[in-house]
């Protein structure tokens, strides 16, 4: 129930905020990458269902955040907005209007959000009901979107990809294709870099043996997961 998601352009001007959050004992995860996802990937659920509530940098637009508002009203999360100007009545109400429950400035201190997320979330109890608040961090499950999570733009695409052909080989150059649109010899260079890097991420999470089987001359495929 602790767990955040900051979605943000930059997460250098995050710093501060998430360390504010963390000091709170909010687990925190500031991802810019995410934000693109949700933008143009269909299949984010997984990740987003890690987290019950999510931050809007003001780094984001307002229409971006308008774009991407509809998908993450329909799962019920509990929406903050963080802005750097004080907000007038009528934006107030512009905001609940379109699915933000809350909003905080950027300099918010400690004792600021110590009072106004746990406020905010009682409002909404539905959201956290008795099954939903407990998630075990050490199900199999839990491992797995942990490392999906963590995964590049580009890394994302691979390993969705071969989740969905799982047990079938999915050629090098189908992957190229589908990532850059274009198949070289450095793009499969890039590719053999990218799928490397998922290994190792499934590895820390967990998950022994080799999951994306290497087949010699024709691609790659997943097992095992």
């Amino acid at each position: 129930m602790n767990r955040l998601l900051l979605l943000t352009k930059n997460i250098l001007a995050e710093q501060e905020i998430v360390h504010r959050l963390q000091c709170l004992n909010y687990e925190v995860f500031c991802s810019a990458t995410t934000l693109e996802l949700i933008n143009h990937v269909e299949s984010t659920k997984e990740v987003l269902q890690l987290f019950p509530m999510i931050i809007f940098s003001e780094t984001i637009s307002s229409a971006e955040v308008n774009q991407i508002l509809p998908k993450l009203i329909q799962d019920e999360k509990i929406i903050f907005r963080k802005v750097d100007t004080v907000l007038s009545e009528n934006e107030q109400c512009g905001m609940e209007g379109a699915g933000i429950l809350d909003w905080f400035h950027s300099n918010a201190s400690i004792e600021e959000l110590r009072e106004k997320i746990p406020t905010t979330v009682e409002k909404y109890p539905y959201i956290f009901s008795a099954d939903e608040g407990v998630y075990d961090i050490h199900s199999e499950k839990a491992k797995i979107e942990s490392m999906i999570a963590s995964l590049s733009n580009n890394e994302f695409k691979v390993f969705q990809k071969l989740r969905q052909e799982y047990g079938t080989i999915v050629s090098r150059e189908e992957l190229c294709e589908l990532i850059w649109g274009e198949l070289t010899q450095s793009r499969m260079v890039q590719l053999s870099s990218i799928v490397k890097n998922i290994r190792l991420k499934l590895e820390v999470a967990g998950n022994e043996g080799e999951v994306i089987k290497t087949v010699w001359r024709r691609g790659y495929k997943l097992r095992g997961l």
